[in-house]
């Protein structure tokens, strides 16, 4: 998935035959007032606050949407309903800030979905950058195939961070289309997410005159092709060796796209990834994340049954070592638990993790946990970490819990993937350094209710090094 990030003044999509038809999603000016506003934007699971403000709007100069997470998390969604005029490609775009006023929103997505399992998401600050977005900064979607049927839905979130005065703006938010595509070509390879020894480059071809007849890999983009896929029948793949590259540390590589259609024309994209190889490659910290070996699966979905390598949450505290005033569930009379099979739930394999609460709207979070991932002895670190899953529900997201007292207790520590969709979406934590006896992975769900929340695929990955003394203030590091 490729986000767009247009640095211009104005936003204008160019298609065949000229500029394309635009649809207001929500341009802010209709409302008479924030309480109004905050009606047709809900936050869910979050105590965002939404403001209208009702001049310095992008474009016009009027009336935008200020958003702040309260000191909190961010989540808020507003429901455009069936506004495709036909069948056809389209893009979302709009215009936001990031920090103008206060400090900037970490973990800051801007996320379309559409239909019944489709999902765009644009990234606006997950690597959790200090830097402001000071200026109305044009933003755009993917292009997304859609119908008349297909109901279209914006949702905003963010992360707490431990920070108050998280504050974002947007504006102008507008469906583009119907788009005819010219012929374009990317890979389907999350550029959130290392490369770490063979891996399978996929790449997605869109536009043009199909079939496509190959895809040309060219790593490092210098004009040297490494592998063409000339058999469309089973996809443009390149199972790629990285470990020339990244050896002593994270490095960056170009990898360069050609797609051939059958007029014939070409199209070609480049795009960066980080590349870490460092100490042989890295370590998947997750046992049972995709929740294949489940020993006991449930006969219908949300019935008590916990998978295996995962226990109920009894121990997690707060992030300053206070109680975590009943936010952890230990009574399982409270929720139900299931290996969801629907498909609209798993992201990989059969199986999904389902959470549900029972009839309570009380604040409710951690329901279930890893076993310890690392049961050390103190000395031992990863680098690079990066939490990941896909996941889907208002307020659904995955926390690191560490512990320093041999599992006793578990503490909240900041790092966070927030996958809180209506639909299932892959989510990642900005990378992080770990060093603790024992840490271990929570679901994450608030005030859920009667909705189910969804998790696959959980993993966490990082660099493992020892530290081991030899002499006096001299360290070793191995691995």
């Amino acid at each position: 998935m490729i986000q767009r990030l247009i640095m211009c003044a104005a936003l204008a999509v160019l298609v065949v035959g000229g500029l394309s038809a635009q649809t207001v999603i929500d341009n802010f000016e209709s409302y008479p007032g924030s309480t109004e506003l905050g009606t047709a934007w809900p936050h869910n699971g979050s105590w965002a606050n939404r403001y209208l403000v009702t001049t310095g709007g992008a474009e016009d100069n009027l009336q935008y949407m200020q958003i702040d997470d309260a000191g909190y998390s961010l989540n808020v969604t507003h429901d455009a309903g069936l506004i495709v005029p036909a069948d056809g490609y389209y893009r979302v775009t709009a215009y936001y800030t990031n920090g103008r006023t206060g400090v900037t929103q970490y973990g800051l997505e801007f996320k379309v979905a559409y239909g019944t399992s489709g999902l765009e998401t644009i990234d606006l600050n997950t690597a959790n950058s200090e830097t402001p977005v000071s200026t109305w900064t044009a933003i755009e979607t993917d292009l997304m195939e859609l119908t008349t049927s297909d109901a279209i839905s914006i949702q905003i979130t963010g992360t707490a961070g431990a920070r108050s005065g998280q504050i974002s703006e947007f504006d102008q938010i507008i469906l583009v289309g119907p788009i005819t595509p010219a012929l374009e070509v990317s890979l389907t390879n999350d550029p959130r997410e290392y490369l770490s020894g063979t891996v399978t480059l996929t790449a997605e071809a869109l536009g043009g005159t199909a079939p496509y007849t190959q895809v040309e890999f060219d790593i490092n983009d210098d004009g040297s092709v490494e592998h063409t896929d000339n058999t469309p029948g089973d996809g443009f793949t390149y199972d790629w060796d990285s470990s020339a590259i990244g050896t002593q540390d994270v490095a960056t590589v170009t990898i360069g796209l050609t797609v051939t259609d059958s007029v014939p024309d070409t199209a070609s994209s480049a795009d960066d990834y980080p590349v870490d190889n460092r100490f042989n490659g890295r370590t998947q910290l997750v046992t049972n994340g995709g929740f294949e070996t489940w020993s006991a699966h449930p006969s219908a979905e949300f019935v008590d049954g916990v998978p295996d390598n995962w226990v109920v949450f009894e121990n997690a505290i707060g992030a300053n070592g206070e109680d975590p005033a009943g936010y952890n569930v230990t009574n399982m009379t409270l929720y139900r638990v299931a290996a969801s099979a629907s498909p609209e739930n798993v992201a990989d394999g059969n199986y999904a993790l389902g959470i549900e609460f029972i009839n309570s709207d009380t604040v409710q979070r951690y329901a279930l946990r890893t076993e310890n991932l690392f049961p050390g002895t103190g000395v031992a670190s990863f680098l690079d970490c990066i939490i990941s899953y896909w996941g889907k529900g208002g307020s659904n997201r995955i926390y690191l819990f560490r512990s320093e007292d041999g599992g006793a207790t578990y503490e909240w520590d900041t790092p966070v993937a927030n996958a809180a969709s209506t639909v299932l979406n892959h989510a990642f934590s900005a990378p992080f350094i770990l060093t603790s006896d024992n840490f271990v992975l929570s679901t994450h769900m608030f005030n859920g209710g009667n909705e189910p929340h969804i998790w696959d695929e959980v993993s966490m990955t990082g660099n493992q090094f020892l530290q081991t003394a030899v002499d006096e203030g001299v360290w070793n590091l191995y691995h």
